[in-house]
């Protein structure tokens, strides 16, 4: 991309957002991690937990330190380990298809 059409489009989100794209990642950033603390995630990790975390990580590599994101990215790793998410969904009867799919998606 150009530098024009970078210029263009920090332009039309701060047009259509009324802030900068920098001041909405922290903000949403922020947002997010006080909703993980708030679901005590890390006592008391479920699947939707996860798959928030695992999102958060991936849209933070492109904006923090590659250290701090690797760190948390170990941290992902064990609760889902906690929650057997290494095994395959398709061997416990009392999982339906859909959450099976989502177990390996994650």
């Amino acid at each position: 991309m150009t530098q024009h059409c970078i210029d263009a489009l920090l332009e039309q989100v701060m047009i259509k957002f009324g802030s900068s794209k920098t001041d909405l990642n922290l903000k949403y950033r922020i947002g997010l991690e006080h909703a993980l603390a708030k679901a005590d995630f890390l006592n008391a990790p479920d699947i939707v937990l996860v798959q928030a975390f695992a999102i958060f990580l991936l849209l933070l590599r492109r904006h923090d330190s590659p250290r701090f994101v690797w760190m948390m990215t170990g941290l992902l790793i064990r609760m889902a380990q906690y929650l057997g998410l290494q095994r395959d969904g398709a061997h416990f009867e009392h999982l339906t298809p859909f959450d099976i799919e989502m177990r390996r998606k994650l």
